[in-house]
């Protein structure tokens, strides 16, 4: 029940959690260190306990774990290394919390060089991208795309990576290209350039508004339309348009006016 516990507790971890938080969790799993690991800084910074509550004792109890590599550089405290500790420390456990998790590792292993977490599947022959908070990382497929440069240099500040699926707009030599990007696993997302069928679904949208107005207009002329074949009795075709879409024949419009129907003439009855 206790590992249990504990797990639970660590699952909750993020750079969201208050100093005062990390701090009654130290006690609780008897730990001395905590190390800050951030993937989209690329950075580490370790802390001890003791540091913890010399900040606790400023007031920063409601300060998030985030807020730590600020006052790092604003030299709040002075972030531990490995050399300073000794290097029997280097087998001891501590509290390694990340931007989404915790968890306990050896000091050695939670102070080796960061960057992106990537998943097992990440050479697969599809175009992934990792988007951490300054830059982006892609695989082989993804860099083998005619896209892959100005993906690259894509703002990240920009993108709603609060949605699964969504939409960016980059440019590859002055012409703008359409990139779905699909939420897949944390921060992995799968890439496709879909401007072909953006630009597809404008031009449909084009042309839908541009018959739109064009039947307006035929009606306030006092012209109707049917396709070919469907005219029905009394339709007079005055004109047969041919309409074709992506060099298909869809059919032909009937430009025309209505007939009118002849006045069926009632019998006297006779008394």
């Amino acid at each position: 029940m206790y590992y249990r516990r504990k797990s639970d507790i660590l699952n909750t971890l993020s750079f969201n959690s208050t100093l005062g938080e990390i701090i009654r969790i130290l006690y609780f799993i008897a730990l001395d260190y905590c190390v800050l690991r951030s993937v989209d800084r690329e950075k580490i910074i370790c802390i001890s306990k003791d540091q913890l509550i010399a900040l606790l004792e400023r007031g920063y109890s409601e300060k998030k774990v985030e807020e730590v590599f600020s006052l790092a550089e604003e030299k709040a405290f002075k972030s531990l290394n490995i050399e300073e500790l000794g290097v029997e420390l280097a087998k001891c456990e501590v509290l390694v919390i990340s931007e989404e998790s915790g968890e306990i590792m050896r000091f050695s292993e939670a102070n080796v060089n960061i960057g992106p977490e990537y998943p097992s599947w990440w050479k697969i022959p599809l175009p992934l991208a990792i988007l951490l908070k300054k830059k982006i990382v892609i695989n082989e497929a993804a860099n083998s795309m005619l896209i892959s440069t100005p993906l690259l240099g894509i703002k990240l500040e920009a993108l709603p990576l609060e949605q699964k699926e969504f939409y960016a707009t980059i440019e590859e030599n002055e012409k703008p290209h359409s990139v779905l990007f699909k939420h897949l696993d944390k921060r992995v997302y799968l890439i496709e350039d879909v401007t072909q069928d953006v630009e597809t679904a404008g031009d449909i949208i084009w042309w839908a508004s541009v018959g739109k107005a064009f039947a307006s207009k035929m009606k306030s002329e006092g012209k109707i339309f049917a396709k070919e074949g469907e005219e029905g009795d009394f339709f007079e075709t005055e004109e047969i348009i041919s309409c074709d879409w992506d060099g298909k024949n869809i059919g032909k419009l009937c430009i025309g006016r209505k007939i009118e129907k002849p006045k069926v003439s009632k019998r006297t009855r006779k008394k």
